[in-house]
């Protein structure tokens, strides 16, 4: 859709965190499992501009508290959160 819409400036990489290491975002999308996400925290808010947004999915709802004390750790605020079905979507402000 990015091309299709002609959007400039947006980047979208299948794969890893270690493809987005060393450079800057406003947004980061990670959809992967609790324990991955966990994993990649660290690096997903060191690639954030200031007041970036990182928004994560593919989890349940009991996930919420571990994954929110794990973001607090990195400086990543939780904004929003959206549910269906059990899966979660989370928003945090940086």
């Amino acid at each position: 859709k990015v091309e299709r819409n002609y959007c400039k400036n947006i980047n979208v990489y299948e794969g890893d965190s270690s493809l987005i290491e060393g450079k800057k975002y406003d947004i980061i999308l990670a959809n992967i499992n609790r324990n991955i996400l966990l994993n990649h925290l660290k690096k997903y808010s060191s690639c954030l501009n200031n007041n970036g947004m990182l928004f994560i999915s593919g989890f349940y709802q009991e996930d919420i508290p571990i994954l929110e004390e794990a973001c607090k750790k990195y400086m990543l605020k939780l904004d929003e959160k959206l549910e269906r079905n059990n899966w979660v979507s989370l928003k945090f402000i940086y």
